[in-house]
């Protein structure tokens, strides 16, 4: 894709031998060297010589592939072209590579394989005796019932822990039989698959006891999570298919502000109900209400209430059982009658089955899938980057983004560590996907934001008293922030969040999107920022007092704003020249960029392991005397004292590459330049980060760093990439185990857990 968001003709070559490499592993080749082989020695040549033309490369044979489906011509079919008609891989079968594959069963809470629709979400186990499943949903939150005070640092105010808005689970569904069927002790044969291709985890297992084969998915349309279970019994018993909804406190930081109080907290308002078809609990939050309704379908049985947390259907004693359950969650943002609306909708399921339902399950993954892939030469990495993209595609198309810590795949009832939305974290989440040809997995971010300018403007007025709009780092579903100096003085978030919203005009160039989504935010955003800059006597703008990104540092003329002005005013100018609106404004910011001080370089700066490195990007001017470290987290192995005036490298988040990434004001066109080298300098003397850190990577990329770059990922993923099916730890890289404290991490997204010893172990 070009820089301008329009895609370029596809390269026929790389798609021959993208077919080929797909074609060697699909047939059993191994790669030696620079040359691939069978096993007994046959080279490429041969292979291409032997099996090109009964495999069928159009390219090549001329013959239809069994394996490979046609696409329409570039320029399309019958527009009399002479361009041939390409081929697409068999998406089905490159993905099936990158399945996550268990041959044990886990009912380990961060080892579950994860599913979901865009909206509805859940992760699958497999616990001795059947199947487990835990469901959450993108719109539903405990809203506090009064907005939170402006007051110091409301995020981490003691008194309010417990009180915050949070996302909350939405219940349990486990299929339990009396026998333990898929118990690793009695287990003959085992396997889980998550198919990525079809968003759908299949299991199968036999023993002494019997089998087990179950497939579940959640489905688009009808919005429902549908189970298909079938079970064989070496003796008739009956079964279990019970629902669960078990609230909890939040613990947003873990047991650093516990309140010994809060146990009630998340169990009241829950109601168990059901009738001869329907299983379902509902539960009235602080404002909020919503309701999780279950129907089984084929198999006789009888519902049971066991209490107000949990309901469950029994089945008559058999040796055999073959099912469908079908599940919906609804809330009273989408429903004023949540109850009413999701029985409808298992009822609609269950009058489509499954079957036809699994086919437009199909259909839809298939469209998504067939939008784009990558060719990654290290194929871990390759397995990693579809992951990632499965888990957004799979969590982000509701109604608000995931939350970076857990995302919506969360297991530990309504444990929700770092439950706002902390702009850095979340943003990450959505850097890939226009370059994926996946921008409508941007559109719950990209509301979000929108719906939150108002705030972000009451922020900028009543904090700051200033023009304009202020998006602070750390702000709840509402968009209402903190105030704390480490966040208040965060000047980088809003623009950030505009060029998210620019960078999405440029993919799908809408002037009506352009107009009323994205230029309002622009423009607030520069509004502020035109009220922050000074004009001093040197002439040049400079920004009095901000902290680098994250950071209890104020500084004057943070390399993080110089870089973000830098980058984002230019934008501005464009979008307001296309719209041909507010001239005032744009020559204003042509005014302050073209006398915006220069990004400052530090020489010979010698780092805690006594490198020495020539010269490196400074973050900015200290303003006060202060301290930082010991940080494992960004290698500060000492507490490190700070004087007022002497200007700092290495002080929190990286912040001294923020002129390649995010910004990109150095890149490769900057190539042969004093400060393109010294970016390059100051990566290499960065290193890599923790989970949440990955711009020294992206911007050793971006640098053409190719061998730097791939060992800061490799570094990255060998320390934090933790759990079996892909996720990932946040931590330091200097751990070698995880603490009780630790957290869990989905890549993009992390995660709670009390301890990550049984995987490290």
């Amino acid at each position: 894709m070009s820089s301008e968001g329009a895609f370029e003709a596809p390269d026929h070559s790389r798609r021959i031998e993208f077919h080929e490499r797909f074609l060697w592993r699909q047939l059993g080749l191994r790669e030696t060297g620079k040359l691939t082989t069978w096993e007994d020695g046959m080279n490429r040549r041969d292979f291409l010589k032997g099996v090109g033309g009964i495999i069928g490369l159009r390219e090549m044979s001329g013959m239809r592939s069994p394996t490979l489906a046609e696409a329409p011509a570039v320029g399309g079919i019958g527009s009399g072209g002479n361009a041939a008609a390409m081929l697409q891989p068999d998406y089905a079968a490159l993905l099936r590579q990158h399945d996550i594959v268990y041959l044990t069963p886990t009912d380990y809470g961060p080892e579950g394989l994860p599913i979901g629709n865009g909206d509805l979400m859940g992760q699958v186990w497999m616990p001795s005796e059947g199947l487990e499943l835990g469901l959450n949903k993108a719109n539903l939150w405990d809203d506090r019932i009064t907005p939170p005070p402006l007051a110091e640092n409301w995020s981490w105010d003691a008194g309010e822990e417990e009180q915050w808005t949070a996302p909350v689970s939405g219940a349990r569904l486990r299929i339990h039989s009396r026998l333990p069927l898929i118990d690793p002790l009695y287990l003959d044969a085992f396997q889980a698959r998550l198919n990525l291709h079809e968003a759908r985890v299949s299991m199968e297992s036999s023993s002494p006891l019997g089998k087990v084969s179950a497939n579940t998915w959640i489905s688009k349309d009808p919005a429902v999570t549908v189970v298909n279970y079938e079970e064989t019994a070496r003796e008739p018993v009956s079964r279990e298919i019970e629902l669960s909804r078990w609230g909890s406190r939040r613990l947003f930081h873990w047991y650093s502000q516990y309140r010994p109080d809060a146990t009630h907290v998340g169990l009241d308002g829950t109601q168990a109900g059901a009738d001869q078809d329907h299983i379902w609990i509902e539960q009235k939050l602080r404002k909020m209400s919503f309701a999780v309704v279950v129907r089984l379908a084929c198999v006789p049985h009888r519902t049971e209430i066991r209490s107000r947390h949990s309901v469950a259907f029994i089945t008559e004693p058999s040796d055999r059982l073959q099912a469908q359950a079908y599940l919906a969650i609804v809330t009273s943002e989408e429903d004023q009658a949540p109850l009413q609306t999701a029985r409808r909708r298992v009822d609609e399921a269950v009058t489509q089955g499954h079957e036809a339902i699994l086919s437009r399950h199909r259909k839809h993954w298939a469209d998504f899938w067939a939008k784009s892939y990558i060719q990654v030469p290290d194929d871990y990495l390759e397995n990693l980057y579809y992951f990632t993209l499965y888990q957004l595609a799979a969590s982000s198309q509701g109604d608000y983004p995931p939350t970076d810590c857990g995302g919506f795949w969360t297991w530990n009832h309504d444990v929700r560590r770092w439950g706002h939305y902390y702009q850095w974290n979340v943003q990450q989440q959505y850097w890939p996907v226009h370059a994926s040809n996946h921008a409508e997995l941007a559109r719950p971010y990209l509301d979000f934001r929108f719906r939150t300018l108002p705030e972000a403007k009451k922020y900028a007025h009543e904090v700051h008293n200033r023009e304009g709009a202020f998006y602070s780092d750390v702000t709840d579903r509402w968009g209402r922030g903190t105030i704390h100096q480490t966040v208040s003085y965060i000047f980088t978030a809003g623009p950030e969040v505009a060029m998210d919203f620019w960078r999405h005009y440029l993919y799908d160039p809408n002037l009506e999107f352009l107009q009323e989504r994205a230029y309002p935010i622009m423009k607030a955003c520069a509004q502020f920022y035109l009220e922050t800059v000074r004009k001093e006597a040197d002439g040049k703008y400079h920004i009095p007092k901000g902290t680098a990104y994250e950071n209890h540092l104020f500084q004057k003329d943070p390399i993080t704003d110089l870089a973000t002005i830098r980058q984002f005013f230019p934008a501005c100018i464009q979008a307001s020249e296309i719209l041909r609106v507010d001239t005032a404004l744009r020559e204003r910011c042509r005014e302050v960029l073209d006398n915006l001080v220069e990004i400052a370089v530090l020489e010979n700066v010698v780092d805690e392991d006594g490198r020495k490195w020539s010269r490196v990007f400074s973050s900015g001017i200290p303003l006060v005397d202060s301290t930082v470290g010991p940080d494992l987290n960004f290698f500060m192995k000492t507490k490190r004292k700070i004087k007022k005036g002497e200007r700092q490298f290495n002080i929190s988040f990286f912040c001294e590459v923020a002129p390649v990434f995010p910004t990109g004001i150095i890149s490769l066109q900057q190539r042969g330049t004093e400060l393109f080298e010294v970016a390059r300098t100051t990566v290499r003397a960065l290193g890599d980060g923790p989970s949440w850190g990955s711009t020294p990577t992206i911007a050793a990329a971006r640098l053409g760093m190719k061998e730097e770059a791939l060992k800061l990922l490799t570094n990255l993923i060998q320390a934090l990439q933790l759990a079996p099916q892909g996720f990932f730890a946040q931590g330091s890289h200097q751990r070698t185990t995880l603490g009780e404290n630790e957290t869990w991490g989905y890549s993009p997204y992390r995660m709670e857990v009390n301890t990550a010893r049984r995987i490290i172990d």
